[in-house]
This record gives structure tokens, sequence and C-alpha cells, in this order.
């Protein structure tokens, strides 16, 4: 057993003040699932903000107004990523870790960036960080009191729509939603507290959008729609809209007709259970008549669909009586 004396120190110290940040990076030969260990320390009780990223520069997690006290918090970063570190309190946060392999840098501070939307305010919400196709980056919201309201859509890279929700309700005071490799996230608070959209600033970007992202109407019974859309599908693409019933096995009749007009499908007397996705094909229209007792929601994303009142009774039905005849004929613009 032998020792060697060293006067090189063994963990390095930084000390972090207020509004200051610091990228954290690690020498340390570690598989590509591992990670090496650091440490905060605040003498009374420090606040900061830290994201996390991989060895791609991907976001792993982020996290606001976190808080460290004389404790001490030991944390992690992953082989080949980085760590970034912003001190958002009022005293010093220092930073432990072995000198041997930790590296410390100062950065830009602001490493998140938020937005805070009062009511019927609206925010589109884009994204440059690296990401295959199927990837999306996250952001988060959060607000004083509980529940969050807000219309979310996502948009894909071809500018169509993912998915969309009306009045969506959160039970909490906080949420997780994303954006969409190449597309973008619109977001508007419905609810009377304001809400707060934040993420890192190092790929998010925040605009102020008009809002009215989603278009509603009520169908009073015995009165029918026509819905079409504008969004750029393909042929095969269908676009969405939803339907929301006050009751269970609501019922509505149901048409799609195709760009050329001609009938895709249809359905009489459908059954709506509170809540339905239906489609619109694509350069198509698809019309819908209330059969139902109680007013019936529609609603979809106002970039691309249009709402048009027209007459009812869009199926014919007829009674037949027993050993009655009945001729059906179509005018219908079909080929040969």
């Amino acid at each position: 057993l032998t020792y060697k004396a060293t006067q090189a120190p063994i963990f390095i110290e930084h000390e972090l003040k207020p509004k200051q940040a610091v990228a954290l990076t690690t020498t340390e030969p570690l598989p590509s699932y591992g990670s090496s260990s650091y440490k905060l320390f605040a003498v009374n009780e420090g606040k900061f903000h830290v994201v996390n990223y991989n060895s791609e520069q991907q976001i792993s997690s982020f996290y606001q107004h976190e808080l460290v006290g004389n404790a001490g918090s030991t944390r992690s970063i992953s082989a080949k990523g980085e760590v970034w570190v912003e001190n958002t309190g009022e005293e010093s946060i220092y930073i432990y870790g072995p000198a041997q392999y930790l590296q410390v840098k100062p950065i830009a501070a602001n490493i998140l960036t938020e937005k805070t939307l009062a009511q019927h305010e609206a925010l589109q919400i884009k994204s440059t960080e690296p990401l295959r196709s199927y990837e999306t980056t996250p952001f988060k919201l959060s607000s004083a009191s509980a529940p969050l309201l807000f219309d979310i859509i996502r948009y894909n890279r071809s500018a169509q729509v993912n998915d969309f929700y009306a009045d969506y309700v959160v039970n909490g005071k906080s949420a997780m939603w994303s954006v969409i490799s190449g597309g973008e996230t619109v977001i508007e608070n419905k609810g009377i507290t304001p809400l707060t959209v934040y993420a890192p600033s190092r790929y998010i970007q925040f605009t102020a959008v008009p809002n009215g992202l989603i278009k509603q109407t009520v169908v009073a019974p015995n009165q029918a729609l026509k819905v079409t859309s504008s969004e750029p599908l393909n042929s095969y693409e269908t676009a969405k809209f939803k339907m929301v019933a006050q009751e269970n096995k609501h019922l509505v009749d149901l048409i799609r007709y195709n760009q050329q007009g001609q009938v895709v499908n249809f359905y009489p007397q459908y059954a709506v259970n509170r809540n339905l996705t239906w489609t619109i094909s694509s350069k198509g229209e698809t019309w819908l008549e209330n059969r139902g007792d109680a007013p019936l929601t529609i609603y979809a994303p106002a970039k691309y669909v249009a709402f048009t009142t027209i007459d009812s009774g869009i199926i014919l039905k007829a009674t037949i009586a027993p050993q009655a005849t009945v001729r059906v004929t179509s005018s219908e613009q079909l080929n040969s």
C-alpha cells in the first residue's frame, strides 16, 4: 500500500451568486446510461432554476424555483450531457463536485423563459430543439390556484392538427404539455386566474397570438349544420371536429361527403355518449343534424374549420308498409 501526496483539490467549489447561471458538465468515464453527481448547498435557503440536457442536447427535465438549504441537494449530470443552473434567490448557492471531473462554465442568465396569460390571452409555442420527427419538446403550465382551464391545439410540422381540446381542465396547479418536432402548440387561458407558461429558453419561442383558437357553435334540436375545413391535407387524410352532448346516447344524423360531393358514409341517429370526435374528408364536408332533445355543442380549430347552418332533414327516411314496394333513385354525381 502506497500513498502519494497531492496539492490538487479533491473537490471543486463554485459560488453561484443571485442572478447568475452556469453550465455543468463532466468528464467522468461513464457508460451511456450512467450519470455523475454534484451537490448544491445554501447557508439558509437558496432558490434556483435547473435544466437537464442529455448527450444529444435534448431536454431531459427542467424545474422552476427549486429550493435548497444547508442540508444540501445531491443531483446528477447525464453521461456526455450537461446541466444548467440559475440562482433565482437572494443568497448565494454553492456547487460542489469532484475536481477531477466536474466542469463549471458561466452562461447567460434566464435559462427558463416564461409568459403569463391573463384570461382569454393566447400564446403560440415553437421549439428549435434538435429532435427526431416523432419526438416532442416539453413545456409547463402553472397557476396560483386550481383548476387550470384552457384551450389547446397541437400542430405537426405540416401545419396539420394533431390534437385539440376545448375548455381542458387540469385539477391541480400545474401541468406539462408539449410541442411536436417542427410544429407548434397554441394555448388560450380560459380560466379566471392568470396562467404561466414556461420552458427552457435555449429552444422555446413564445409569440402572442389572437384568442379564439377554438371555434364553437351550439346546434339546437332538429337543427342541422355543415362543417368544412381548409386544413392542408393529403387526399386520404381527414380533418377533425368534436361533439359534446349533455347526456349519453344523444342522437345525431351524420353524412360525410368527399371533395367531389359524393357520399363517403352516413349514419342515421348515431349515439353520442357525451363526447365524440368526427371527421371531414380532405376538401369535403360533413353534415350533421341534432336528433336529440337537448342542444349539441360542436367545436374545432378556428384556423381551418367553418360552420354553416343548413336545412334540417339531411337523411331521407321512409316507412315501408308490409307488402309495399318502393323505388329508390339517386342524383349523386358518380363515375359510370
